[in-house]
């Protein structure tokens, strides 16, 4: 199977844990200039998933123990990043979201 970004890595994670959703796009050149412009850049990670019935590319930060950790993270981000408004998602739902994107 061939998984889009970091989409093999993250299926590696353990699945209790939790991390930041930075973006969500269509386009995945969109994911890849928003990585590319963010300090931290390194620890942003992609996958592509399908989102009502068309491909979506998502960006995530971390990999925290609990949503709380996820949570507590936001407030140590950079400005840019922290204006993203992110939000914590589950490891589990994350690597449910790679597997119906396969490409």
């Amino acid at each position: 199977m061939t998984y889009y970004g970091d989409g093999q890595t993250l299926l590696g994670w353990k699945p209790q844990g939790y991390t930041l959703q930075m973006l969500g796009v269509r386009r995945q050149k969109s994911a890849v200039e928003f990585i590319g412009s963010m300090p931290k850049s390194k620890e942003l990670h992609s996958f592509s998933t399908i989102y009502k019935g068309k491909p979506w590319f998502v960006v995530i930060y971390g990999n925290f123990s609990s949503r709380k950790a996820a949570m507590n993270a936001v407030g140590e981000l950079p400005p840019s990043l922290r204006s993203r408004r992110p939000w914590a998602r589950s490891i589990k739902g994350v690597q449910d979201d790679i597997q119906k994107g396969v490409l």
